[in-house]
């Protein structure tokens, strides 16, 4: 037994499992030492150990020979085993600094320290990338719901798509979804450029403007480009003037969200979606322009910060991540500098101004939270220290701040307050949530150590039984959360904060599901037999849930049915579209057609975006890009799982679309066009000739099973094609499709593919 734990043990300090059998423990590891060397042996807990041990032999024979005192020796033994358990663990808890002075190999002390051993930190990880130091991506992190995004995700799902299919249309879905992270690579380097310079190229782009490139012009010819119906509304605002920017930012916020109501009835027209976009990129980018100066302020005051707060409810789902991040961040140390988490700074207020300072705080605690679950990274607020009480009107509900997410579920009461506090509360019980699974669980040091890893001690499977515990308690909490705040707000589905409340939930329910997955993946990595097994059908029961959780979401959408609300959060449903996509490829024999039918009504509310008469022209920095590309991202997810389910179950294309036509015949139609590559849906990012580094990366990832020689020569064969006069001169997509595809066809019709299990990891085979 000790022999499977990994356990340096012998007969006078036996590990604890051997201890629990009453047996003597003689296994020795050998070739250890290289690990060993890193780790200090505490000789004060090897004492205690030996105190311990003799204790337990007396209670033994005192257990035996007096009857009167069994319970008590039991119970004394127990306790003891207990202190045993703790302290076996931290035989190896100090770093041996006599080793880290004489360290001098090149890579990081990290990698030393870990000893060599695998950990999966997702479903995508492989032995190659923890071996070579690549076992977490900057961009992704440890916990970022879109993993399956990441490079080594990429290389996950295509190869899982070969392995199923060398047909035709696999090449072509490879294809497209290669070309579609191309043009999302231009379109996240665009957003990397200062914001003045996106300004001026929006306003000679777009707005026809002669810009001189100094940033006082630039602003007042962004001022001027403002629609004058739509700046003429707020005019009394004292907007014009570009020598505060502080004013002028919260003057454009205002204006870019009178652009989003005073427009909404007209954008159900496609042609005035192209002026739409162009005035909200003028709008949104002129805001960032203007945060670079007015963010280094230290002090501000509450009105600054509740523009702030409404610009990242505009933008939070329309602007890249670690964009909108940079506001948030700020945020978030700026509100706490002003105390505005401490109940002490809240003393001499007036009620009314300190009751709109906690809703600032709340608001603020909220989003903290939200770029958690959207990211994966760590809190920014340390909710430890938080003090400030509930706004007012939710005290009423018949909660308090000291209360637990638990607690506050119990307790209120909603027969009390409007519609507005019912969700400002679902927003406060859901941000305490989130931080249960991040601070307390995800990055909390007792389940993360990488001591837990190293394999220096024993690793008592108690403490996965107790990161079980904690983790099907927070599951069974998002389950109150539904039933009890979601259920209620669904009574008023029209209202639009009703409805961003929901996606918010639904969303930030399944995020933290998958990266509780993906914390048990390290566990998984290190248990055999029996604790693996474990391990395994709790991931599959949070799979289940997940599922489930988009399946319920994409149902409400369709019942919502509101193209400008649905248009409003295409980020977070092509994101859940995500599982729907990992369903079909991970488990094909288990997919449900519904789900599929479900996915196809969902996209189809967005076929009209991208099929506009110059959806093909449309490059990297034009307006309204991001939006595109994420409806871009759905209809790939569409077309994969549509794919999947015909070679799978041995459908022709048209069998599929009579299977589909039951649910709906918009469904099948759409299904139709995402596998056809010459739809229009795919017009843009196929004619889009930028490269990204994912080529780069996944050719890399595939190299290691086809080796370099074979590189080489489809490097070669795509240079003939790229450089042939056909290419070159090629006028409709057919032609680019076809001849771009001739490289990847080569490829693909290679027969030296590991023929993997769906189940097994990426590159399975090269674990040495």
């Amino acid at each position: 037994n000790c022999r499977n734990r990994k356990v340096k043990c012998d007969g006078s300090l036996p590990c604890f499992s051997c201890l629990q059998r009453h047996i003597t423990c003689t296994y020795m590891i050998k070739g250890d030492e290289g690990k060993l060397s890193f780790y200090k042996q505490d000789d004060h807990i090897l004492e205690q150990i030996k105190i311990l041990k003799k204790s337990i032999d007396i209670l033994e024979k005192l257990k035996l020979s007096v009857v009167t005192s069994s319970e008590y020796a039991t119970n004394a033994i127990a306790d003891i085993n207990r202190q045993l358990e703790t302290l076996l663990s931290f035989q190896h808890v100090n770093i041996n600094s006599e080793s880290v002075r004489t360290y001098k190999d090149n890579g990081a002390l990290e990698n030393q320290l870990l000893g060599g051993n695998y950990v999966a930190f997702d479903a995508f990880s492989t032995f190659e990338n923890v071996s070579k130091g690549k076992a977490v991506d900057v961009i992704f992190g440890l916990y970022s719901p879109i993993s399956v995004m990441s490079p080594k995700g990429i290389c996950w799902l295509i190869q899982q798509l070969i392995v199923k299919s060398r047909e035709k249309d696999t090449e072509e879905t490879v294809y497209i979804l290669l070309k579609f992270l191309d043009a999302g690579s231009s379109s996240y380097k665009w957003e990397l450029i200062a914001p003045v310079y996106r300004l001026q190229f929006i306003l000679i782009e777009f707005f026809g403007c002669k810009v001189p490139f100094t940033r006082n012009q630039t602003l007042k010819e962004a001022i001027d480009a403002i629609p004058p119906s739509l700046r003429s509304e707020l005019k009394e605002e004292g907007g014009n003037s570009i020598q505060d920017s502080r004013k002028l930012f919260m003057y454009c916020v205002k204006l870019l969200g009178k652009h989003f109501t005073s427009s909404r009835h007209l954008l159900r027209n496609i042609n005035i979606f192209e002026h739409f976009f162009q005035v909200e990129e003028l709008l949104s980018t002129l805001c960032y322009t203007l945060l670079e100066n007015s963010l280094n302020f230290r002090l501000l005051d509450a009105e600054f910060l509740h523009d702030l707060l409404c610009f990242v409810k505009q933008r939070h789902w329309k602007d890249n991540s670690f964009i909108i991040g940079g506001v948030i961040a700020p945020l978030c140390r700026q509100v706490q500098d002003l105390g505005l988490s401490r109940w002490e700074y809240y003393l001499g207020m007036n009620e009314e101004h300190a009751n709109h300072l906690r809703e600032i705080w709340w608001d603020t605690y909220w989003w903290d939270k939200w770029y958690v679950v959207v990211t994966g990274k760590l809190p920014m607020i340390d909710s430890s220290t938080v003090t400030c009480l509930l706004p007012q009107q939710i005290m009423r509900l018949g909660v308090d701040d000291a209360m637990s997410s638990w607690q506050m579920l119990e307790r209120v009461d909603f027969t009390y307050g409007s519609l507005k506090d019912h969700i400002m509360f679902g927003y406060i019980v859901l941000s305490i949530s989130i931080n249960d699974v991040f601070s307390n669980v995800l990055y909390n040091r007792k389940f993360t150590d990488y001591r837990m890893f190293s394999g220096i001690t024993a690793l008592d499977f108690k403490v996965v039984e107790e990161l079980l515990t904690r983790i099907n308690g927070i599951r069974k909490g998002f389950t109150v959360l539904k039933t009890t705040v979601v259920h209620e707000l669904e009574k008023s589905l029209l209202d639009d904060d009703v409805f961003r409340f929901c996606i918010h939930f639904a969303y930030s329910r399944i995020s933290c599901l998958k990266a509780i997955g993906n914390l048990l993946m390290r566990f998984k990595s290190i248990f055999h037999g029996t604790s693996s097994n474990l391990i395994s059908d709790q991931i599959g029961e949070y799979d289940k849930d997940i599922l489930q959780t988009t399946v319920e979401t994409f149902t409400f959408i369709l019942r919502a049915n509101d193209n400008i609300k649905i248009k409003e959060h295409v980020r977070p449903i092509s994101e859940m579209g995500l599982n729907i996509l990992l369903e079909a490829v991970k488990a094909p024999a288990g997919i449900d057609v519904y789900h599929i039918s479900l996915f196809c009504g969902v996209a189809s509310l967005f076929d009209r975006i991208t099929c506009s008469e110059n959806g093909a022209e449309k490059q990297y920095n034009h307006p309204g890009r991001i939006v595109l590309m994420e409806i871009t991202c759905i209809f790939i997810f569409v077309r994969v799982c549509c794919l999947v389910y015909r070679q799978y179950k041995k459908v022709s294309k048209e069998e599929l679309m009579a299977i589909l036509t039951d649910f709906d015949h918009t469904t099948a139609r759409f299904c139709n066009e995402t596998l056809d590559i010459r739809s229009d849906l795919f017009q843009h990012i196929i004619r889009d000739k930028n490269k990204s580094d994912y080529h780069r990366d996944i050719i890399h990832g595939i190299e290691k099973v086809l080796g370099r020689d074979i590189i080489t020569t489809i490097e070669s064969c795509e240079r003939e094609v790229l450089s042939s006069d056909e290419y070159r001169q090629a006028q409709y997509m057919g032609n680019v499709a076809t001849k771009d595809l001739d490289y990847l066809r080569y490829f693909l019709n290679l027969d030296i593919f590991p023929e993997l299990n769906t189940d097994d990891e990426l590159w399975d085979d090269l674990k040495e």
